[in-house]
């Protein structure tokens, strides 16, 4: 009889779910191939056929908890709420301009973050996958890199903000291995986010370790190793202004920010975002309560934006032509609620719980930073969004010790023991 390592091999599903949001691009020789492919819809056909694989692997392989996570039975965790959340967005996908779109979407954000959750409980078996999932996303890359060439701030065509998210989430998943491979991960993801010179995405991955720091450190070193780091930004930052004047700061900060640039610098009103959210407002102010429905942003043509399959460049924009007021501040207060349980709890101990809250508290905070800027919340089609899916389904707290069966499932009086 064959055993199958039931962690492995939803691991291995969710790599390659990420990996597909990707391959088109490795067809795109030109800009106008570039354009063509992404409207023609190639790529949602990779995204569609990875997210089936992905939740068709982990229903079979783990059918009962799956279920048992869809459940509704049990009200006021994050899990019940944010299904109740997808109830309500289903509900609306009747008056949707499309309904058909944003009740698909509905359902699979129901079923992708059921498995999400399905998955969490199998503990720390599935917690020592996850590095395999960030390693292989920085080959993924790394084949881009040797592929497409280095073109710009980029790979290709790939948007470069992409491939900084991209290497954002491999650096993240990369925690939970070594510490050799944590800091591996951040030396690439690092180099990678600089070359691509997208800025925000620098920003949330530093407000992402700050947080991860403060939920794994005790108050006196957070405290020793601010500091040090205070500290030496202002050691520095003298000798900078005493001997050069302040030329090596603002070369540095220019290199990377690119604040004189005449595209993408302080006067490029945010790289042209703010044109897109002017238009975004126009379209809000027609249906400013429920919105349009769940995913269907594509039949809006608005000036100064000329193109259709207008987006607002906006996470939270997006969220609120999508679902409305109601239903955007509805799931913002979702990760909200769910960040704040999971706050550092010094009496837990060292369990295998301590370090993915941490981890998911600190991706959910630069995640909700990051929407500000980027055009995604829960987007299931970029590894980005999916990602807070994922972490918004870690259990914000383990009690007790877990039984396992032969199968790695919790049984007995334990068995209900995580609550998300």
């Amino acid at each position: 009889m064959i055993k199958i390592n039931s962690s492995f091999v939803s691991a291995l599903a969710l790599s390659g779910w990420i990996i597909l949001s990707f391959v088109p691009y490795f067809s795109m020789s030109s800009y106008e191939q570039y354009a063509r492919v992404l409207n023609d819809g190639p790529p949602v056909i990779y995204q569609a056929f990875g997210v089936v694989a992905f939740c068709t692997t982990v229903f079979l392989l783990r059918p009962v908890p799956t279920v048992h996570a869809a459940s509704l039975l049990r009200v006021g965790d994050t899990r019940s709420f944010f299904l109740w959340f997808c109830i309500y967005t289903g509900t609306l996908s009747l008056w949707s301009i499309d309904p058909y779109t944003s009740l698909m979407f509905t359902l699979l954000h129901m079923a992708v973050f059921s498995c999400f959750v399905s998955l969490w409980r199998m503990g720390e078996e599935f917690d020592r996958m996850l590095p395999y999932v960030g390693i292989c996303i920085l080959i993924a890359v790394a084949g881009l890199g040797l592929a497409l060439g280095l073109r710009e701030r980029s790979f290709g065509f790939v948007p470069p903000n992409n491939i900084a998210k991209l290497v954002m989430l491999a650096s993240v998943f990369c925690i939970f291995g070594s510490r050799r491979l944590m800091r591996l991960g951040v030396v690439i993801a690092l180099a990678l986010i600089t070359l691509t010179q997208s800025r925000g995405t620098l920003l949330a991955y530093l407000i992402f370790w700050q947080v991860y720091l403060i939920g794994t450190n005790s108050g006196r070193s957070i405290f020793t190793w601010t500091l040090f780091g205070v500290s030496s930004v202002i050691l520095i930052l003298m000798f900078d202004l005493l001997w050069a004047d302040g030329a090596y700061l603002q070369r540095s900060l220019e290199a990377v920010f690119l604040l004189s640039d005449p595209v993408r610098g302080a006067g490029s009103g945010l790289t042209g975002r703010l044109d897109h959210w002017v238009a975004a407002l126009s379209v809000i102010s027609e249906s400013p309560v429920f919105g349009y429905g769940l995913r269907t942003r594509g039949p809006f043509t608005v000036d100064p934006v000329i193109y259709s399959g207008f987006n607002a460049h906006s996470g939270y924009l997006n969220m609120i032509m999508d679902l409305g007021m109601v239903g955007a501040v509805a799931l913002v207060w979702i990760f909200v609620r769910h960040i704040w349980k999971l706050k550092p709890d010094p009496a837990s101990g060292a369990n295998i719980g301590v370090r993915r809250r941490a981890v998911a508290r600190a991706y959910l905070v630069a995640a909700l930073f990051l929407w500000a800027l980027e055009p995604l919340y829960i987007d299931i089609g970029a590894p980005f969004g999916l990602a807070a899916l994922l972490f918004l389904a870690v259990p914000c707290s383990t009690a007790g010790n877990i039984r396992k069966s032969l199968f790695g499932e919790p049984h007995g009086e334990m068995a209900h023991s995580f609550r998300v």
